[in-house]
């Protein structure tokens, strides 16, 4: 008679394997911008960002009435740098 558990082992390993890497994936830490509407309020958006990567906003200043562009980096500890 012929024991199963040597064909069993590679395929329970392999499905183990899978959900470690499973879960280490969806539990890797991101960095993630949130766009609030006011101090406390809902997110508007979330976008996930990178150490190195750009945005640029753009708003209507308040008294010249002129666009503003605003460039903005994500610094390695996550801060936005001007």
């Amino acid at each position: 008679m012929k024991k199963a558990f040597p064909v069993r082992l590679p395929l329970i390993l392999l499905l183990v394997a899978a959900a470690v890497a499973l879960l280490a994936w969806w539990l890797w830490p991101v960095t993630v911008l949130e766009i609030r509407v006011g101090e406390n309020g809902p997110v508007a958006k979330s976008l996930p960002v990178i150490a190195g990567e750009r945005l640029t906003y753009r708003y209507q200043h308040s008294v010249e009435k002129g666009w503003i562009d605003e460039i903005l980096e994500i610094a390695p500890n996550g801060h936005l740098v001007v």
